[in-house]
Order: structure tokens, then C-alpha cells, then sequence
């Protein structure tokens, strides 16, 4: 401390804080004026400074036992792939319905153009023309003609 000129000062502290500076004085054999100008050092200095108010660290314990893995049930670990294989499933299954869209589209066009050949001369296919018969409202009008022309109609 060479040129420095020290200052004395006098406090009076509770008697169970002088014990726990004295204490933390021997356990880093310094005496206890030491300790108080290394804390009032490090108050004004903002470096931490040795705290004796706290107790001396603990030595590690034995770390706690690591806690037993949970079994997870194989039902859940084969979900991930159940899920792929029914979104696989729905795709085949999307395919397929618009391939038999397609194929139902041509059987059509096939029926059409085939009636054309067989009933070149009709309007409507064969069945269309017998449900046409079959209308409540050709019924009536047949009647009517038998009413007022008689069976030669």
C-alpha cells in the first residue's frame, strides 16, 4: 500500500456478524479487517468481493439418480407409420375413382354411339321412349282420345 495514507475506521456490527466475518476470515486465513476492506474495495470498485455473510459453499452432494425412461406402448410407436400408409392408401384410392371416372366417360360415349347405329332414326333411346309411355299424362291423353274418337283413334 505504499504511498497511500490509510484512514481508520470504527464500526460497530451485531455480534453474530462479527462471528460469521471471523469465520469466513479463517477459512481464507485473513483476518477480519481484511475481509471488511476487500468488501468496502469491492463496493467501489463494482467488482464482486468476497460475501461473508453467506455461508461457505457446500461441497457437491451425489448427483440424484436419473429417473427411469418411460415405456412408451409399441401401438404408439407404430402410429407414424400407420398414418403413411393410409394417407398412401387414399391416394391409390383417389387414382382409382378418377380412373373409373374416365372409364364410365367412354363406356358412355361407346352406348351413344352405338344406339346411333341401332336406332339411327330416334330421337330417344329405346328405354327413354318406353318410360315416356309409361307418364301418367300420356295415359290421360290416351283416354281422351278413346273418349271422343272412340277405339279407331
Amino acid at each position: 500500500m505504499g504511498d497511500e495514507r490509510l484512514q481508520t475506521i470504527s464500526l460497530r456490527v451485531p455480534e453474530e456478524t462479527y462471528e460469521k466475518l471471523k469465520k469466513y476470515a479463517e477459512e481464507h486465513d485473513s483476518s477480519v479487517s481484511d475481509v471488511v476492506r476487500g468488501l468496502i474495495d469491492g463496493l467501489f470498485s463494482g467488482a464482486p468481493g468476497p460475501s461473508p455473510a453467506l455461508e461457505p459453499p457446500l461441497p457437491p452432494s451425489a448427483p440424484e439418480p436419473a429417473p427411469q425412461p418411460v415405456a412408451i406402448p409399441a401401438e404408439i410407436l407404430e402410429l407414424p407409420e400407420k398414418v403413411q400408409a393410409i394417407m398412401q392408401y387414399e391416394i391409390e384410392m383417389r387414382n382409382y375413382v378418377g380412373t373409373m371416372a374416365c372409364r364410365v366417360g367412354e363406356l358412355q360415349q361407346e352406348v351413344k354411339r352405338l344406339l346411333m347405329v341401332v336406332f339411327p332414326f330416334m330421337p330417344l333411346p329405346p328405354w327413354a321412349v318406353m318410360s315416356a309411355l309409361a307418364n301418367p299424362v300420356v295415359q290421360q291423353l290416351d283416354k281422351l282420345a278413346e273418349k271422343y274418337y272412340g277405339d279407331g283413334a
